[in-house]
């Protein structure tokens, strides 16, 4: 015996043809959508985990503020047992469209370029931009940038017109129309005009990042800035440092001094930036020692140079070339015995830090 329901099923198939037509093509479109997206993912994954081997792609970058010679790279390679490549560059501004072009060499070792569109850069006046810069500044293939072929720069207007005519052989933009420029290995400041508002006589001239603040460097001192061109400080044979830990703030210190600055070039008191110590470094008279929150001294002023106390609450002290620790109280927990080679070292008991400016933070009482 047949059973019934094969006609009525044949029957509901016909009269409601269209409505499975419907049914059949969404579902086909729907797993053609999701099957698309599952291959490109896997494509797009593959290609971009192949891309890290293929160009060579940097594990990390970092920035310093003057060049290090071969020593310092050697000592960083073998400690950290990392590969370092040199990757410098010029920041120059483009007038027309009043962007900024950060150039590099041709990078042949990491950091391997992929062509887009075009070809690489095969003469002196050729360029090579990265796809999202000319996409983002409307630069396309054959577009001119006006670079002098024996590189020296000057300043024009949006319509060609030349402002500042020195023939520099550097030049970099910054806020309120002022130009970092170079010419015989020297550096300084002018202003749209073309007037100096910093001497061209220092080794080197940048703006700190995420500040307000020039840095000038010659070989034995540091000169601030701010961004009015004008001097805020001056430090011999000083370093700098950025520190953005629960506090961000700029640190310059030498062997024997320090300062504060914000990140506008205000010189911050230690009573300001660290309100929730009881005690603060202070100079008097040539030699180092602590005061209160009312600037009376409870710690008397016989180091060489001192730390500010840290957030586990210990400060450094530095007597005879070595250094020992100090706690809120103005107790001494170690004896000066620690003759530690780099300036401003960071304190948890009688240990000090190891590796404090990079790697790995470890601590050590070994004298």
């Amino acid at each position: 015996m047949r059973n019934p329901l094969n006609k009525r099923f044949l029957r509901e198939l016909k009269g409601e043809l269209a409505k499975y037509i419907v049914i059949f093509v969404f579902m086909t479109a729907v797993i053609g959508l999701i099957s698309g997206f599952l291959i490109a993912d896997g494509s797009m994954y593959d290609t971009y985990n192949k891309s890290f081997e293929k160009y060579n792609i940097e594990d990390g970058n970092f920035e310093l503020y003057s060049k290090a010679d071969e020593s310092v790279i050697d000592k960083l390679e073998k400690e950290n047992k990392v590969k370092i490549y040199d990757q410098r560059y010029y920041e120059l501004k483009e007038a027309k469209r009043n962007s900024t072009i950060r150039i590099y060499g041709e990078r042949k070792n990491v950091n391997k370029l992929c062509v887009m569109s075009g070809q690489l850069a095969k003469q002196d006046d050729e360029i090579a931009l990265d796809r999202v810069f000319a996409k983002n500044n409307n630069y396309k293939v054959g577009d001119n940038i006006t670079i002098d072929k024996n590189n020296i720069y000057k300043v024009v207007d949006a319509n060609e017109n030349v402002i500042i005519n020195n023939d520099y052989n550097y030049m970099e933009y910054l806020p309120g129309d002022y130009f970092i420029v170079a010419r015989d290995s020297k550096n300084g400041v002018v202003d749209i005009n073309g007037k100096s508002v910093i001497e061209l006589k220092y080794d080197s001239i940048s703006r700190i990042n995420e500040t307000n603040i020039l840095q000038a460097e010659t070989n034995k001192s540091i000169e601030l800035y701010n961004l009015n061109m004008k001097k805020i400080t001056t430090m011999s044979n000083a370093t700098i440092k950025e520190v953005k830990d629960d506090k961000e703030y700029i640190l310059l210190f030498s062997e024997n001094d320090f300062k504060y600055l914000d990140k506008d070039g205000n010189i911050l008191k230690a009573q300001e930036l660290f309100k929730e110590n009881n005690l603060f470094a202070k100079n008097v008279n040539g030699k180092w020692g602590f005061v209160d929150k009312n600037g009376n001294l409870k710690v008397q002023n016989k180091y060489e140079v001192v730390t500010d106390f840290n957030k586990y609450g210990f400060a450094g002290i530095k007597k005879d070339g070595k250094w020992g620790v100090i706690d809120q109280e103005g107790h001494i927990v170690q004896e000066p015995i620690y003759e530690l080679k780099w300036n401003m070292p960071e304190f948890i008991g009688k240990y000090y830090r190891v590796n404090a400016w990079y790697g790995d933070a470890r601590f050590s009482d070994k004298v």
